[in-house]
């Protein structure tokens, strides 16, 4: 994982506009919470460059950690309000967790074309984790 810090994952959405999740912004304003992750991804061999997956969440109906039950939907702006930082040290270790390669990380992934014709992978189901 590129980086695994709540403060370097966790963004605030305003339109197209993306806000450091430390940002005060308007009351009234329209905007959700995001995650925004780059996994690092290698096969068994070890020898060959990991694959970059692009993980970003709630910029839609997908939310790959409400099944970790530790932070509010990205919607919900009240609870994000008030969170505290025990949630997000949690939510950190889980995050980081996903790069030990002793626990099973499963997930769907899309290949998705952008309109230049880059291709990238999107990540378009939940994590489970098993420990």
């Amino acid at each position: 994982m590129a980086e695994d810090k709540a403060e370097n994952v966790i963004k605030i959405l305003e339109g197209n506009k993306v806000h450091n999740i430390d940002e005060k912004l308007k009351k009234g304003t329209n905007f959700k919470y995001i995650y925004n992750i780059i996994l690092l991804l290698n096969d068994n061999n070890k020898k060959g460059t990991p694959v970059s997956i692009y993980l970003t969440t709630n910029d839609g109906e997908q939310n790959v950690f409400t099944n970790w039950e530790i932070l509010p939907e990205g919607h919900n702006i009240k609870n994000w309000a008030n969170i505290k930082q025990k949630e997000l040290k949690l939510f950190e270790k889980k995050l980081k967790s996903l790069s030990n390669p002793k626990h099973t990380v499963k997930f769907i992934v899309q290949l998705v074309k952008t309109k230049n014709g880059e291709a990238f992978w999107k990540l378009v189901d939940t994590i489970f984790l098993n420990f």
